[in-house]
């Protein structure tokens, strides 16, 4: 890939960018590299453990000055999606970081709402689970920040939203309106509040998910091996699951440029 051509990147966090305890290997010199280089950069995220801002902080902490308007986290994804639909109280399945992005918002968390979100929850329970679905049986409408079964912390991979999702789902037989990636929510977000022409854009990530967003973006796509995707499944990928290119050696991005 031409990777000069690229004036925007998009880099999934969890497994692409870090392994959530360090930078994957020479992923802060990329990411530097591309800004002194007046690459556009944002970075996406399913994971709402942290706000927006804490992912900022994060970065700071790490190393990198990375602006809040940098991050894009589906918990600010769902935030403006529900304020734009007049959705001010939501019963959330999901830790400090979702709440913190919805309060900024105007959105309340209550245990006593029309609307359900099941994000990442560390501390999620059966007393949790009972809540939602009652309120999903009272007529509460189901929404998620995601689908993923896991995601990796060090060398070890922990279970993501997906495994409470499909409590929940399980339990109600109801189907969850996504707004995380690969949603169409998530793609309208973006494309309203980053001015960008897709063709010259590029999503990096470590899951055939973020090639499938990053296709109906219709970015360019690339898959990086320090996650959850192996390069047998990429390598089977078919149709928009496919990457347009594997990045073996993450450096190869700044020798092109």
């Amino acid at each position: 890939m031409n990777y000069k051509n690229i004036k925007t990147f998009f880099f999934d966090l969890d497994g692409t960018v870090w392994n959530w305890r360090d930078f994957n290997p020479q992923m802060r010199h990329i990411i530097e590299k591309l800004e002194k280089k007046h690459k556009k950069v944002f970075f996406l995220t399913n994971n709402t453990i942290l706000s927006q801002k804490g992912y900022a902080r994060k970065f700071s902490r790490m190393g990198l000055q990375i602006a809040e308007e940098q991050i894009i986290t589906a918990g600010i994804v769902a935030a403006k999606y529900f304020q734009s639909k007049g959705i001010d109280n939501v019963y959330a399945l999901g830790e400090q970081g979702l709440v913190e992005d919805l309060s900024a918002h105007g959105i309340t968390v209550t245990d006593n709402a029309k609307t359900v979100l099941v994000s990442y929850d560390r501390n999620f329970n059966y007393a949790k689970l009972k809540t939602a679905c009652d309120l999903i049986k009272r007529g509460a409408v189901l929404y998620t920040t995601g689908r993923e079964t896991s995601w990796i912390v060090g060398v070890e991979k922990y279970p993501a939203v997906g495994p409470i999702l499909a409590a929940v789902e399980a339990a109600t037989k109801k189907e969850a309106i996504n707004v995380g990636k690969p949603s169409a929510i998530m793609k309208q977000r973006i494309l309203d509040d980053i001015f960008l022409f897709p063709e010259d854009c590029l999503l990096v990530g470590d899951e055939l998910s973020d090639v499938e967003f990053g296709s109906s973006c219709g970015f360019r796509t690339a898959v990086v091996l320090t996650g959850i995707v192996d390069e047998y499944a990429v390598k089977k990928a078919q149709g928009i699951l496919k990457p347009d290119t594997i990045i073996r050696d993450i450096n190869e991005i700044t020798r092109n440029l």
